[in-house]
C-alpha cells in the first residue's frame, strides 16, 4: 500500500549560501605585531623563501573566520611550514596563495 507522503515545506530563504562574511574583522595591535614578528623571524629564516606581510594577514584572517587570535597565528606558522618544504604538514589549506 502506498500512503501519500506529507509535503514538507522549508521556510524562506533556507538551504541557500549567504554572500560575504558573517562578522567584520579588525586587526588590533597586538595581532598585527604578532604577524609582523613572526614575517621578521620566517624571512631572516629563510632568505630564499620570503613572505610578504599582505599575504601573511590573508592566511590570518581565513583562521580568524574560523576562531580566534590563536587559530589565526596558528594557521600562519603552520602555511609557513608548509611553504618552507615541511614534508610532515598535514596543512592543506591556502595553496592558492603559494
Amino acid at each position: 500500500m502506498d500512503s501519500p507522503r506529507k509535503k514538507i515545506v522549508l521556510p524562506k530563504g533556507y538551504g541557500k549560501k549567504k554572500a560575504g562574511r558573517k562578522k567584520k574583522i579588525i586587526f588590533g595591535s597586538v595581532l598585527e605585531d604578532s604577524i609582523f614578528n613572526i614575517v621578521v623571524l620566517h624571512n631572516q629564516k629563510h632568505p630564499k623563501k620570503k613572505i610578504e606581510l599582505d599575504i601573511a594577514r590573508r592566511v590570518v584572517k581565513r583562521g580568524l573566520d574560523l576562531g580566534d587570535m590563536n587559530t589565526g597565528l596558528l594557521r600562519l606558522r603552520n602555511f609557513l611550514s608548509k611553504m618552507t618544504g615541511d614534508k610532515n604538514s598535514r596543512y592543506t589549506d591556502d595553496d592558492d596563495l603559494l
